[in-house]
């Protein structure tokens, strides 16, 4: 069992959206815009692995930290479909960052997509009742 350093990574680019996500006041940390982003990356099946690490956009597990290792473990037996990556935190940590990039690069398809702000913040809604219906 390889029990993980409780932070993960993701890119740069990333890290430019989570700035944007986070001057609409929607979420109350920047942990709760990635785990978003990290379901939006599940959801559309896309996953970008994290090259250029944004600095200073490590993100260390707020409150408890179980309910965020579920989380990443998760999205980890989801992608890889083993059950032994449980077992391996740093592992399923990556996983989680490569979806919340993929995540991250749909919302910013959405941002340049729409033409309104009202429009881009009714496409997150709209994607927050949609993921959370299938779940």
């Amino acid at each position: 069992m390889t029990r993980g350093t409780w932070a993960f990574y993701i890119d740069e680019k990333s890290a430019e959206v989570l700035e944007m996500l986070n001057q609409q006041d929607i979420f109350n940390s920047n942990m709760e815009i990635v785990m978003f982003a990290a379901a939006v990356g599940q959801h559309y099946d896309s996953f970008i692995e994290t090259k250029n690490q944004a600095k200073g956009a490590g993100f260390r597990w707020e409150g408890p930290a179980k309910d965020k290792l579920t989380s990443a473990h998760y999205l980890a037996l989801s992608k890889t479909k083993d059950i032994a990556i449980i077992l391996d935190d740093n592992k399923s940590y990556e996983i989680l960052a490569g979806y919340a990039n993929g995540g991250f690069k749909k919302i910013r398809e959405w941002s340049e997509e729409t033409q309104t702000q009202d429009g881009f913040l009714n496409e997150i809604l709209n994607t927050m009742a949609s993921i959370s219906s299938s779940s």
